[in-house]
C-alpha cells in the first residue's frame, strides 16, 4: 500500500469537515509536529487489517501507539484523546481500504456535509453488546 508523503497528509487533513476552525488548526499542528505518531498510527492499523481484521476501534490502535511510544520506544511522546477520531478519518481518506475497518462515531462537533467520500462521515451505530 503506497504512503503518502507527510506534506501531502497534512493537506489531506485540511479536507476533514471539522466544524470549529481553531480545533482544525489544532489537529493540523499537531499533525504537523507529531508525523511519528501518525505514521505508527497508520502502522498498527494496516497491521490489524493484515492479520485479517475487519472491524477495529481506533482507540484501541491509539493505545497501542501510547504504549509504543512510551513503553517500547521510551519516548515522550504525547497523543490527545482529542486527536484519535481526527486520525481514523484521516487515515481512511489517505487509505480507502480502511474506510469500513474502523468503529466510528459522529464526532460532537463534526460538520455533516456531503464531501468526495462523504461515506467516511456518516455516524456508524456503535455496538455495546
Amino acid at each position: 500500500m503506497n504512503r503518502l508523503p507527510h506534506n501531502e497528509i497534512v493537506a489531506l487533513a485540511r479536507q476533514l469537515p471539522i466544524l470549529q476552525s481553531m480545533e482544525k488548526q489544532e489537529f493540523i499542528d499537531w499533525l504537523v509536529d507529531s508525523p511519528r505518531i501518525y505514521d505508527a498510527f497508520r502502522n498498527f492499523a494496516l497491521e490489524a487489517l493484515s492479520k485479517g481484521r475487519t472491524r477495529f476501534s481506533a482507540y484501541m490502535i491509539r493505545e497501542r501507539v501510547r504504549w509504543y511510544t512510551n513503553i517500547e520506544y521510551g519516548g515522550q511522546f504525547k497523543i490527545s484523546n482529542n486527536v484519535t477520531p481526527y486520525m481514523s478519518r484521516l487515515l481512511a481518506l489517505e487509505n480507502p481500504v480502511l474506510e469500513k475497518v474502523f468503529a466510528r462515531k459522529e464526532v460532537e462537533r463534526e460538520e455533516m456535509e456531503p464531501y468526495t467520500q462523504a461515506s467516511l462521515f456518516k455516524h456508524t451505530p456503535c455496538h455495546t453488546s
